[in-house]
């Protein structure tokens, strides 16, 4: 008779929680188990558990063999359940895109009637109203909305628009374009504005700094007493000096002039000894007419000196030019002679009116062109390096 022998795991966990016996007396008990030393309480421990292991087994085998279908019939339940959910989804989207095209032609005609406000048709003046009211457009951007949607309209004078003109899909397309078109053009005139408002904001500025500087007509230095204004005149000794070999000619013409060549003619050898002289004293009296400390009087004569000093500079020049091409003497002794006489008699003469000026406490601005350069130069801004200080 075969005798079943269990897996050697199977034995060691029997032998462990069983212990074993001591061996019987009769050696051929083992002698019967084919030479093995067991004994028969293991055997039949052994024999129990092999056969809980086959029936472990075979169980395990049932099952598998049940739960195949059981699955399969578990997925085609749960695929019929996610076609019924996708039905009823796509159900649930009609009807909610149904519900939304309901209430947004309930909205295109509730605007139609308050566009028409109680009327038939609505032209442009009713478009601006309700433009004004719910955009918030003004007059003018209101207006050109209003005639963009008023092509739209048919044909008829003047044009308008009716209840199914005005809840139809053409009319809320035009009227977005027309916004938007709107608020584009208006934000770039916001903008300009914006930048015109900058650059003006800039000019205040600039304004507000003149009307603060101590160099303003207003704030300047205006002082014009008797000492003042006996300052004022002496620049005016400059233009006589600089120029006396001229007065030479008019002295004979005119004896009574003989004093004030003799006058004149004492600082005019100092005056000449270095080169370029004139020159250096119009930049010094430019500087010191460009002090605003100095009182304005003061100034307008120091400047209208050099001022004249320069002009009557280049009508010497020109006239020597013209006096040599007339065929005049080529000397210069020859042209004092012929016209610096004339020429130095008007430098006088307009001398004496500035000097004169300056005594009454005016500003000697008799001259055309040379006053309005003097002018400029002293109540404009000041030149480089030279502020209010």
């Amino acid at each position: 008779e075969a005798l079943f022998v269990p897996h050697p795991k199977v034995l060691r966990s029997a032998i462990s929680c069983h212990p074993v016996p001591s061996p019987p007396s009769n050696p051929q008990g083992a002698a019967a188990a084919g030479g093995l030393r067991i004994w028969p309480s293991t055997l039949s421990l052994a024999s129990a558990g092999g056969a809980t292991a086959a029936a472990i087994s075979g169980t395990g085998r049932r099952n598998s063999r049940v739960s195949g279908p059981r699955r399969l019939a578990s997925k085609v339940t749960r695929a019929s359940a996610a076609d019924d959910d996708a039905a009823e989804i796509a159900a649930l989207q009609a009807e909610a895109a149904r519900l939304k095209a309901e209430a947004e032609g309930e909205r295109r005609v509730a605007r139609a009637r308050q566009i028409l406000a109680g009327t038939e048709r609505a032209d442009e003046a009713a478009l601006c109203l309700w433009l004004r009211e719910t955009t918030g457009a003004d007059q003018a951007g209101s207006a050109d909305v209003a005639r963009r949607l008023l092509l739209l309209s048919p044909a008829g004078v003047p044009p308008s628009m009716s209840v199914e003109d005005l809840a139809s899909d053409a009319f809320d397309d035009k009227l977005a374009e027309a916004l938007a078109t709107w608020r584009e053009e208006n934000q770039k005139a916001r903008k300009q504005r914006q930048e015109e408002e900058q650059v003006e904001d800039e000019r205040l500025d600039e304004q507000s700094k003149w009307n603060t500087t101590p160099w303003k007509p207003e704030n300047l230095n205006d002082d014009r007493s008797v000492s003042v204004r006996i300052m004022a005149c002496l620049p005016f000794l400059l233009p006589l000096i600089d120029h006396v070999p001229f007065l030479e000619t008019l002295a004979e013409a005119v004896p009574p002039l003989q004093l004030l060549l003799k006058a004149l003619s004492g600082p005019y050898g100092p005056y000449h000894v270095l080169p370029l002289v004139e020159q250096l004293w119009w930049v010094l009296l430019t500087i010191s007419a460009n002090n605003r400390e100095i009182p304005r009087l003061v100034r307008y004569g120091l400047q209208l000196a050099v001022n004249l000093d320069v002009a009557f500079f280049g009508v010497s020049v020109l006239a020597a030019i013209v006096y040599g091409g007339a065929g005049g003497g080529g000397e210069v002794d020859d042209f004092e002679v012929a016209i610096g006489g004339y020429l130095y008699a008007g430098l006088l003469v307009s001398v004496l009116y500035s000097m004169g000026c300056c005594l009454l406490g005016r500003d000697p601005d008799g001259f055309p062109i040379v006053s309005k350069l003097t002018k400029d130069s002293l109540d404009g801004p000041p030149p480089p390096f030279f502020g209010s200080d």
